[in-house]
């Protein structure tokens, strides 16, 4: 049986252009209808739905009279909505690679919508079974689409970005929602923090250092006095605080801070 799905909203005119003795009738879920009921029957024994509901879904059945008898044929008609995605993907941030990582998208609407997922502007190439171990090589096996979720198995630094789940079902344009993967890398940084430095921050990579440490990268051990080597933090000299005075107009900053952030690319 055919099955017609009318946008919520929208009229629907189904036109009767087979010859027939006596006028065409139309029956609803069983119960006659006739011109009167709503325009639903034209004077020409069309059928026309205005502004479509939920009210006016269900069963419709044209029947033909002739010199042999009445033939019939029937058509179910529903109202379809536009898919509308209710549980969107959340953006997940990880330290390493390795782990596996799961987005979910649930979407409604009428018929049920189908999803698929892009990253980057592209879309993904999927696969629906889980293969244990999957080699990193073959990007399908990798990433895996189980009822509402995509999952990414074995993640890596090049997995990072934005992941975009699209909703369709033939009714409207759909529904898109974005989530993004990104690593925030405690360490390394490049280059990397020295005398147990700690690597902060996404973007800007910057070594938080211990209290007796200085530099971009903890490379500077502090001093009260004494003459220091700003590369090897070895420290001498013969108390007078003229070290100490060198060592902070190095730095730049008084030699006072802890933390000294600085661009650097990963």
């Amino acid at each position: 049986m055919e099955t017609i799905v009318v946008p919520r909203g929208h009229d629907l005119h189904l036109t009767n252009e087979a010859k027939s003795v006596g006028l065409p009738t139309w029956n609803k879920d069983g119960s006659a209808l006739v011109a009167r009921d709503c325009g639903m029957v034209t004077p020409h024994g069309d059928l026309a739905l205005t502004a479509m509901t939920n009210d006016l879904e269900g069963l419709y059945t044209l029947v033909l009279h002739g010199t042999t008898g009445a033939a019939a044929h029937s058509v179910f008609i529903t109202a379809g909505e536009s898919p509308r995605i209710v549980v969107p993907p959340r953006d997940v941030e990880m330290q390493h690679p390795g782990r596996n990582v799961m987005l979910t998208c649930v979407a409604t609407g009428t018929p049920t919508p189908t999803t698929y997922w892009m990253k980057d502007g592209e879309r993904l190439n999927t696969s629906t079974s889980v293969s244990p171990n999957p080699p990193h090589s073959n990007e399908s096996v990798r990433f895996i689409v189980t009822d509402d979720s995509l999952h990414i198995l074995n993640t890596m630094y090049s997995d990072g970005g934005f992941y975009t789940c699209v909703a369709t079902n033939g009714i409207g344009e759909g529904d898109r929602r974005e989530a993004e993967i990104f690593f925030r890398r405690a360490t390394p940084c490049s280059p990397s923090c020295r005398n147990n430095g700690t690597c902060t921050s996404r973007d800007v990579h910057s070594c938080k250092c211990p209290s007796t440490y200085t530099g971009v990268v903890c490379q500077t051990q502090r001093a009260s006095a004494g003459n220091c080597d700003l590369l090897t933090g070895e420290c001498h000299g013969d108390g007078s605080g003229s070290g100490a005075a060198d060592l902070a107009a190095l730095d730049g900053n008084g030699g006072d801070r802890d933390t000294i952030g600085e661009t650097i690319n990963a």
